[in-house]
């Protein structure tokens, strides 16, 4: 990465305890000659994710009435 040991040191303990920043990974994967992809994933399909909301969404509505 043409960077000092102690900077790539850094890097690593940064992403262990998850204080990494976009700006840090963009510049790795620029060294590297990689893309930065960066994703939310669901836990859940997605059909399931909106039948919960709908369901939440209604009753809401009918506990209201």
């Amino acid at each position: 990465m043409s960077v000092s040991q102690a900077a790539v040191a850094q890097f690593e303990k940064s992403e262990v305890e998850g204080t990494i920043t976009l700006k840090s990974l963009r510049s790795a994967a620029e060294a590297l000659d990689c893309a930065l992809v960066y994703a939310l994933v669901p836990r859940k399909p997605l059909e399931e994710l909106l039948r919960d909301r709908a369901a939440v969404l209604a009753n809401e509505q009918v506990s209201r009435t």
